[in-house]
């Protein structure tokens, strides 16, 4: 389950995701719409998502 399926699962926009993660806005849509591959984001914008999502398996992000 990459990071769209997770955010919608947790009916999340990208901008809410992106103020609960402290994430820019586009740094998710680029992610999600594959201007940006998942593997590339820092570490700590994993974390900060995974934490937002209340994901444990980063590797759920890069799915």
């Amino acid at each position: 389950m990459g990071l769209a399926e997770l955010r919608k699962s947790k009916k999340l926009t990208q901008r809410a995701l992106a103020e609960r993660a402290h994430v820019p806005y586009v740094s998710i849509a680029n992610i999600e719409r594959g201007a940006r591959d998942a593997s590339d984001m820092t570490l700590g914008t994993a974390v900060r998502l995974a934490d937002a999502l209340k994901v444990r398996d980063l590797r759920k992000l890069l799915d």
